[in-house]
């Protein structure tokens, strides 16, 4: 009976700690990269994963996904995720950030260094530093404008959200994306 009781408070005390365990807010401002415009209307997509063992390769499952668009000053606040989970073989990884605006191509942090494998330390040192700014007083995030329909045409190919992720989470990424499709002259698929 004893060990019973012991258990339960232990596992309540799991609960109660994992209910506590947040990740966030993550705080930023969009900006063109070359002229460093703040960017309003950004659809910000951050999504985490459920990452467990498997029998060959990690297993991956959608978590949660929050999106934000920026306001009139490029700013945006994604909110904090709870994080912890009672299983000690399982965690959250994220966020896995997608940012979108039509015309703009992938989202640097202001003054992240070129990756090249002479640096790789010095550049994962950096990007550890900045995601701590990214969740405390936030950070700058640049977008390159894409000169080309070409250009665009080729980012749209990565900018799109994860088949993991459940369409009714990624509405307003979905709609920019489609607004993006129709001025690329790409035909929409069929909805059911």
């Amino acid at each position: 009976m004893r060990a019973h009781v012991i258990a339960a408070a232990f596992g309540m005390a799991m609960i109660l700690a994992g209910e506590a365990v947040a990740d966030g807010p993550w705080k930023g401002k969009i900006v063109d990269a070359e002229t460093g415009q703040r960017l309003s209307g950004a659809v910000v997509l951050a999504a985490w994963w459920k990452r467990s063992p498997g029998v060959v390769h990690e297993r991956t499952a959608f978590y949660d996904a929050t999106e934000v668009v920026t306001d009139d000053e490029g700013r945006f606040v994604i909110p904090p995720v709870k994080t912890a989970t009672l299983n000690p073989f399982t965690h959250i990884d994220g966020p896995d950030l997608k940012i979108f605006k039509r015309g703009y191509g992938q989202w640097r942090f202001r003054g992240e260094p070129q990756l090249s494998p002479s640096n790789t330390l010095e550049w994962e040192r950096w990007r550890a530093t900045a995601w701590k700014r990214f969740t405390s007083d936030g950070i700058v995030i640049e977008l390159p404008a894409l000169k080309s329909k070409e250009d665009r045409f080729r980012f749209r190919e990565v900018v799109a959200p994860s088949s993991l992720i459940p369409p009714e989470r990624t509405p307003q990424m979905t709609r920019a994306i489609e607004e993006e499709d129709a001025w690329l002259g790409i035909r929409p698929a069929p909805r059911h």
